[in-house]
């Protein structure tokens, strides 16, 4: 896609395709050269939807760049079941009959 003929209908499919998320880098830097609201629209929703955080981050640099008033993304943090069953194995290796294991 060239910065001058956007096609905005292929646009919206590839940032809602969350297969490959430099496809969806690669969006935000054709949309950063095209100033529009439908440019904005997209990358507003990429900004606000996508898991990625590089490509959260990318759009809110582009909407920034085009002189929107954004939130700037913030990363997540990880996920806590994951220090919670180390937890729990080591409880249950302690206080359970080896047998049960």
């Amino acid at each position: 896609m060239e910065h001058h003929d956007v096609d905005f209908e292929q646009a919206e499919t590839i940032a809602a395709d969350k297969t490959d998320y430099r496809k969806r880098l690669a969006l935000i830097e054709t949309l950063r050269a095209v100033p529009g609201e439908r440019s904005q629209a997209i990358l507003l929703r990429m900004m606000n939807t996508d898991f990625v955080f590089s490509v959260r981050m990318a759009a809110w640099q582009a909407l920034s760049g085009m002189g929107v008033q954004a939130k700037q993304p913030v990363q997540k943090k990880g996920y806590l079941i994951g220090p919670l069953l180390k937890r729990f194995l080591w409880f249950c290796q302690r206080n359970l009959p080896w047998w049960v294991w």
